[in-house]
């Protein structure tokens, strides 16, 4: 097998259930990958999933959701099998049209056949934390790049629906409802930075209230009143019926029942924005910044952390003028990695690099920035210097 592959060669599967977008977006992707397959109809995301692999030729390919528009970028980029596990399921981030978030929901994903095939989730669940999502039965290689936008507002139903599968995901833990008594401390920081956008930002947008709505109560539904069965979202018609429940001329009335419940009981920094308070939240939202097609979504050791161990087993720092701060640390960062048993970086001045490092401030007149390879600039991140 070779170490490389262009995603150009790989087979794209293209997996619509429902949708009702599903055929613009169809025509949207044979446009830009005329040789893409298509699974549609499939009741049960594993049994979906397991038929794209039979229709694949390739032995890794790329299943596209039917409510993903790509990026014809990704079509440029190489894959290089030293850099992540083949066998994984390769996840990439998508922008989702409502709230701004940029995360691994809705995103393209690559699949080898043989993994895709043998795995049990959701409706063909063998235990129970692998019945909500495939991320705990499946290995996970979850990516930095975003490569797609989500788009699930054409119609209110939609919305709901993916906010209420969020609201349940987001508000688990390896498939298990995260009790309120523990819900602070058990829930993840980014689940939660997630979940509150959710419940929070995109009444500006078509049906953005009722994918905020959805995920309020798909976590209340979770969380408060767990003895149900409403946290099973693997069936979608099923979730038909939770829709069903929404009076549309109460839907403002509803976001703020639930709003209320879940800051009461849960404390979630959930805020009513108005129209004009989203559109400014995802104006100011920093844009994502691609990188490498297989770098890691996050490192497994925070970067400040390592940060802050550089800066421990540096003893010679000296203040300069102008308030600029310049370390004479010839430390190896290599080490300072295997010191503190961190493996993976993401960033790559930090990772690929060994050196002396400088803190923000400004450069020694004469200086090059090794970065820009010009002249040494003003700092605002910690970076290498020759």
């Amino acid at each position: 097998m070779a170490d490389r592959v262009r995603i150009s060669d790989l087979d794209f599967v293209y997996i619509s259930f429902k949708e009702p977008n599903k055929e613009e977006n169809w025509a949207d992707l044979k446009n830009k990958v005329p040789w893409a397959k298509r699974v549609d109809g499939v009741i049960g995301f594993d049994n979906a999933h397991k038929a794209a692999a039979q229709v694949a030729d390739t032995d890794f390919f790329i299943s596209v959701d039917g409510d993903n528009i790509i990026d014809e970028r990704f079509l440029l980029e190489t894959l290089d099998w030293t850099k992540t596990d083949k066998k994984a399921v390769h996840r990439w981030r998508a922008k989702n049209n409502i709230n701004g978030l940029v995360y691994g929901n809705g995103g393209l994903v690559g699949w080898d056949k043989q993994t895709c095939l043998a795995m049990k989730t959701h409706e063909n669940a063998d235990t129970e934390e692998n019945q909500i999502d495939f991320c705990w039965g499946v290995p996970h290689e979850n990516l930095h790049n975003c490569y797609s936008t989500t788009v699930i507002n054409a119609t209110s139903q939609q919305a709901f629906v993916a906010g209420y599968r969020e609201g349940v995901k987001m508000s688990t833990d390896k498939g298990k409802p995260i009790t309120a008594k523990n819900y602070s401390k058990s829930i993840w920081r980014n689940n939660l930075n997630i979940l509150s956008t959710w419940c929070t930002i995109g009444s500006d947008i078509d049906n953005g209230k009722y994918a905020m709505l959805g995920a309020r109560m798909g976590c209340f539904y979770t969380v408060l009143e767990p003895n149900n069965e409403f946290f099973k979202i693997r069936d979608l018609d099923e979730m038909q019926n939770y829709f069903n429940e929404v009076n549309p001329d109460n839907i403002d009335e509803e976001l703020q029942l639930f709003g209320n419940s879940l800051r009461q009981q849960l404390d979630i920094p959930i805020a009513e924005y108005s129209e004009e308070d989203s559109r400014f939240y995802r104006f100011v939202m920093p844009p994502h910044m691609n990188r490498g097609v297989q770098d890691r979504e996050y490192c497994t050791c925070p970067l400040d952390l390592l940060i802050r161990a550089t800066i421990h087993h540096c003893t010679a720092w000296t203040r300069m003028q102008s308030r600029a701060i310049q370390p004479h640390c010839t430390t190896p960062l290599r080490n300072l990695i295997k010191d503190n048993r961190c493996s993976k970086v993401s960033n790559p001045r930090v990772v690929h690099t060994v050196g002396t490092w400088r803190r923000p401030g400004r450069c020694q007149t004469g200086t090059t920035d090794p970065v820009n390879h010009g002249p040494c600039r003003t700092l605002k991140t910690l970076e290498r210097i020759q």
